[in-house]
């Protein structure tokens, strides 16, 4: 998930927290990896393992990591929640991953990359002033790259079996859409439970959207969809027009 919008309360404490984690009792166990004084020798050994593993996802999509993104690690919920976490098992905001107990899989830390990655690429000002990225591309795309077994074609192929509700890509455009799907349509719920039987709906969608584009239009379509929207290109005439494979 990427932490987009105005920071308030607690949030905005907490995300500043993230700044410089050392000052709040986060320890540094490599290069900008940030873990809490209770995360066991294992557990440590076995995050620094599983970013190196996202970073070679990284490169296999986008051909390189550009983005070198500092990662705040928590193994209790309560460090998360002091750092501005929620519900969620992981975040990115700005050049900075927030992982919850349940967020240090290397499923995870690679979608959260992905968003960085992808901000990183297309700079500030066109990722947030000038550009129109809808949410559904950026979500569906850190998807593609992560490998969430949530999020799978499998898990998207029972939903179309079952007929489940879902939004149109239309309907997920602004990240306050995006937040607000992935409550209506049961997402949330879904990773809180981890119940097969009850599938995420609205991830497993946009990944099943943007896994088929990449198959068609490659990394190097990635990259000149990417650098058409740094131009100033809309998305929606870049994404639709055939792009170089």
């Amino acid at each position: 998930m990427l932490f987009i919008g105005g920071l308030g309360g607690c949030s905005a404490v907490g995300y500043a927290k993230a700044l410089n984690p050392e000052l709040f009792g986060m320890e540094r166990i490599a290069e900008g990896i940030y873990v809490d004084s209770s995360m066991s020798d294992e557990v440590r050994r076995a995050l620094v393992t599983n970013v190196a593993e996202a970073r070679s996802r990284i490169a296999e999509v986008y051909g390189a990591a550009v983005s070198t993104p500092d990662i705040v690690a928590c193994s209790t919920q309560s460090c998360f929640e002091s750092f501005g976490g929620g519900r969620q098992r992981a975040l990115a905001f700005g050049d900075r991953m927030l992982l919850s107990p349940r967020g240090s899989t290397v499923h995870m830390v690679s979608h959260e990359w992905s968003h960085t990655e992808l901000s990183a690429r297309l700079g500030w000002l066109t990722r947030w002033v000038l550009g129109d990225l809808p949410s559904w591309f950026d979500e569906g795309l850190a998807v593609a790259v992560s490998g969430e077994p949530m999020h799978s074609e499998e898990v998207w192929r029972t939903v179309e079996r079952r007929a489940l509700p879902r939004p149109e890509l239309t309907e997920l455009m602004s990240n306050g859409d995006w937040s607000r799907a992935v409550v209506r349509y049961g997402d949330v719920q879904a990773a809180i439970e981890g119940n097969p039987d009850h599938p995420m709906v609205v991830y497993p969608m946009v990944g099943h959207e943007v896994r088929g584009w990449l198959a068609r239009n490659g990394r190097a379509g990635l990259l000149a969809l990417i650098e058409r929207l740094r131009n100033g290109d809309r998305f929606d005439a870049a994404y639709r027009q055939p792009l170089p494979s």
